[in-house]
């Protein structure tokens, strides 16, 4: 299921488990598994328009063959979001064409991700998302809608550490050592 807190994260106050900056940490943490499966060949066709040639490689229509490094943001997580749990995501990184990709997502996956802006999607069947501020999962795009606008947290910038996350975090991932440029 994917948990969403509607606000910030005061940056001061994140650990390296808040992907804040998607193009940062996908580069940098980069593993061919993440682009080794169905899902990121899907994530590439629907939300680039590309396809994935090698797990390097990817041919954009615009911009021909480049490298995985020039994938969208919004690509960039969500294929992360299929490989790496018990973290917390930006849901800034992630453009209107991500959300009903992210909600099939989270009919497999546990999501915790942050999210202040106010996305336009169409939601699909089977999706929920439990929202964190007011401890309500929602199955519909009106009571997304409607929560994330009543809201008063959706311009508040929490501490990280006092959100209760529905999941331990794991503060094994990324440490500094398993940075390969």
């Amino acid at each position: 299921m994917i948990h969403i807190l509607f606000g910030t994260i005061k940056r001061s106050t994140a650990p390296r488990q808040y992907i804040h900056d998607i193009d940062g940490f996908f580069d940098g943490y980069f593993c061919e598994q993440w682009m080794n499966n169905e899902w990121a060949d899907r994530v590439l066709e629907l939300i680039d328009k590309s396809i994935l040639i090698a797990p390097k490689i990817v041919e954009s229509p615009i911009l021909g063959s480049i490298s995985h490094e020039w994938i969208s943001g919004g690509a960039k997580q969500l294929i992360m979001m299929n490989c790496e749990q018990y973290i917390v995501y930006d849901g800034d990184n992630l453009g209107d064409n991500c959300w009903e990709l992210l909600l099939e997502l989270g009919q497999t996956k546990d999501i915790m991700m942050s999210l202040s802006y106010y996305p336009r999607f169409s939601w699909i069947p089977g999706g929920k998302v439990h929202i964190l501020n007011s401890d309500i999962t929602v199955t519909d795009f009106k009571s997304f809608n409607k929560l994330h606008l009543m809201t008063e947290d959706r311009n508040r910038e929490f501490d990280f550490y006092e959100v209760h996350w529905p999941f331990p975090i794991d503060m094994t991932k990324f440490a500094l050592e398993e940075i390969d440029f």
